[in-house]
């Protein structure tokens, strides 16, 4: 099992497969020469051949997906969100269009557009409920519990394994029952290997501390380059569990150190940052 990456597609699949065309713009020379500009770094070079194509095909909805998800990748995420907006106009049944933008809303923290682009894509694509994850967490933000609780019930039948799942389920069961309520139900998670999954996972049962997931968080692993991730983790897991307890401090102090490590690519690092923002506006309690 992995950490959370934000939602990256191939660079050779950046079609919406849902568009009637997207056959003819795979044999497209713009195509693969944005995509060779975009896989070589010229990202610039890769957006700008990509509005070529909307020029010269303003109708094609793969345009405007192949341009939102460069605008996406590089982190400009209000002009990705345009161009996924414009493509579901030019095509309204592109619902994975629907995925990305509802996943760039949660990023600008704009929860309620979130939870409702995942909405729309469900009712395209109900099959696709229990990889959505995503939702799970914008549904506990939105302060939607129970739908987010059934959610992270649904997300094990594919990821039995994922202590992180059993975390957020834990979360909205507190937040509707009760913390004791919530140790009652914790959803098994057997076999997560990532460190500190096994401490917060202890933690969250109240059998652990926030001591034994900073220490064990510390452990240097075979690949040092996963010791800042680790520690993301920690502090943000250590910040929910404290959440949960009605701690106001802790949960600040260890979100904002969470936040700190700086992990631009990794979700759950934004995560922690749309948390942390929120309560600084006052739209989290």
């Amino acid at each position: 099992m992995l950490f959370r990456v934000l939602p990256i597609i191939a660079v050779v699949s950046l079609t919406v497969g849902c568009a009637v065309n997207a056959a003819a713009q795979a044999e497209s020379p713009l195509l693969t020469e944005a995509r060779r500009a975009f896989q070589a770094g010229d990202r610039d070079q890769a957006i700008r051949i990509a509005t070529q194509m909307i020029e010269e095909a303003p109708k094609d909805p793969n345009n405007y997906f192949l341009r939102g998800r460069f605008y996406e990748l590089t982190g400009q995420r209000e002009k990705a969100l345009a161009d996924f907006s414009k493509l579901l106009e030019v095509s309204p049944f592109a619902s994975e269009a629907l995925y990305h933008r509802a996943v760039l809303h949660f990023l600008l923290g704009r929860i309620p557009e979130s939870v409702a682009d995942f909405a729309k894509f469900l009712e395209a694509q109900p099959d696709r409920m229990p990889a959505l994850w995503q939702r799970g967490i914008a549904l506990y933000y939105a302060g939607k519990f129970e739908e987010g609780r059934k959610q992270f019930e649904t997300h094990r039948t594919v990821n039995p394994g994922d202590v992180e799942n059993s975390v957020w389920h834990f979360l909205c069961v507190a937040r509707l029952r009760g913390v004791e309520a919530a140790r009652e139900e914790l959803l098994p998670a057997p076999g997560d290997p990532r460190i500190p999954m096994r401490e917060v996972y202890e933690l969250f049962a109240g059998t652990g501390s926030p001591e034994k997931v900073l220490e064990r968080a510390e452990t240097t692993p075979l690949n040092a380059a996963l010791l800042p991730l680790q520690r993301l983790y920690a502090h943000l897991y250590i910040a929910l569990h404290y959440e949960a307890l009605g701690n106001e401090t802790k949960r600040r102090e260890h979100l904002q150190k969470a936040v700190d490590a700086d992990l631009k690519n990794e979700y759950m690092w934004e995560v922690a940052r749309v948390h942390l923002e929120l309560l600084k506006s006052g739209k989290l309690k």
